[in-house]
């Protein structure tokens, strides 16, 4: 008879204690804390459906402030309308209530997506290329304290509960890009590009993700974004809604990054605050230096960008890349705006596990994330302008990290 192998007892007190401060993160920061900010953001969603359902313009509401970051305009596109045009016809609590559900149902989603994303590396993927077995490596308890950690994470990630807390669409936006990178992966080229695709019309930043996909000449990820353009355009043709969207690209979106800089904190801000060109500075003098360092931006991202492609980086890594460098490039950044960047995150997680490696490499991105953590969890902690730029300049050091993380692993990618 085989030798009985005894569970580790403190493998499994960790995975218990882990279980029960994920479960108790989730309650505190997504369930009993309610709507913050008077609702705005949620209230100008859910006034923007009442009107698109009432067949008025969406984005002419009236331009005036409720303090520093009540700018009561829908920003986006009319995309999200078209899924969630329905609530209004609740009242705003009720309708309150089924957005936080629908949002706690895409947290569930995204925990169980991420789970398998680290695993299928860790066992799959080691079985594939190595031959041995991954219950030889992995225990069902590591397999079980590896997909608690990954929940846990995910309910201690700020920006993700901040974002439910304001009313955004983070978590939804959060799982399809997790769901991307998992079909760039599997190389379902066409379904990345219709999950792309879908961020980008829910938010235009991640329509940036698709230039590695131009540099590298993949066009299948275009064929799925076309598609679901061209299906988005010829339904606000058919509503004749293309007017506002029109109106969105050529009106409010250029007046986006001015009208919120009271509580935009990006990289580009941060710039023009180091330089003396303040949020009370003239509003020609503001726009005209925040789209000329905006501009040097894209440029950099692009450049960087096409350097990688030319040294045959995989999507992967491509997409780590341009994922990491959003936050960068952004003038308009803002604590829960950091939800994009939460599949590079389980990425790394990912790579530190499978690697077991603990060098300058792996360390320095944990940094990274700490104050992004903690701004974004204790933000009214930190009201020194100074202090409120922090996760900028830690976002901008990921980036470095997966650029430079790029030639120092690019050995390993070559063909043998």
């Amino acid at each position: 008879m085989g030798k009985i192998q005894r569970v580790p007892i403190f493998h499994f007190l960790l995975v218990t204690a882990l279980f029960c401060g994920t479960l108790a993160q989730f309650y505190y920061y997504f369930v009993s804390i309610p709507f913050s900010m008077h609702g705005v953001d949620f209230t100008v969603t859910w006034r923007a459906c009442r009107q698109f359902i009432g067949g008025q313009p969406v984005y002419l509401e009236p331009f005036h402030l409720e303090g520093p970051d009540g700018w009561e305009v829908f920003k986006y596109p009319q995309f999200l309308l078209l899924f969630f045009a329905w609530l209004s016809l609740f009242p705003l609590p009720v309708a309150e209530m089924l957005w936080k559900l629908l949002m706690l149902c895409s947290l569930l989603a995204l925990g169980g997506i991420s789970i398998r994303f680290v695993l299928f590396a860790l066992g799959g993927g080691a079985e594939r290329n190595t031959g041995a077995s991954p219950s030889k490596h992995f225990s069902i308890l590591r397999h079980a304290l590896l997909a608690v950690g990954v929940l846990f994470a995910l309910s201690t990630f700020s920006p993700l509960s901040w974002s439910l807390q304001l009313g955004q669409p983070g978590p939804l936006l959060a799982l399809i890009l997790m769901a991307a990178w998992v079909s760039l992966e599997k190389r379902r080229e066409q379904q990345a590009g219709v999950w792309l695709a879908c961020g980008a019309w829910i938010k235009i930043l991640p329509g940036l993700l698709f230039i590695p996909a131009g540099l590298r000449r993949r066009w299948k990820i275009f064929r799925g974004a076309v598609f679901v353009t061209i299906c988005y355009l010829v339904v606000l043709l058919i509503l004749g809604r293309l007017s506002d969207e029109w109106y969105y690209f050529s009106r409010v979106l250029p007046s986006i990054s001015y009208q919120t800089r009271g509580v935009s904190h990006s990289l580009t801000q941060g710039l023009m605050f180091f330089f003396g060109v303040s949020v009370e500075a003239p509003a020609e003098k503001y726009v005209t230096t925040q789209r000329l360092i905006t501009l040097c931006f894209l440029a950099i991202y692009t450049l960087v960008l096409g350097g990688a492609a030319r040294m045959k980086a995989s999507p992967q890594e491509l997409y780590e890349i341009a994922l990491a460098g959003l936050p960068v490039i952004t003038p308009v950044l803002e604590g829960h705006h950091f939800v994009i960047l939460w599949p590079l995150w389980v990425s790394q997680f990912r790579q530190l596990i499978a690697s077991q490696r603990f060098g300058l490499g792996e360390i320095v991105p944990i940094f990274a994330w700490i104050p992004i953590f903690l701004v974004t969890s204790f933000h009214h902690l930190f009201p020194a302008a100074h202090m409120a730029f922090l996760p900028s300049f830690a976002s901008a050091v990921l980036w470095l990290i997966s650029i430079l993380k790029l030639k120092a692993w690019a050995p390993a990618y070559a063909p043998r």
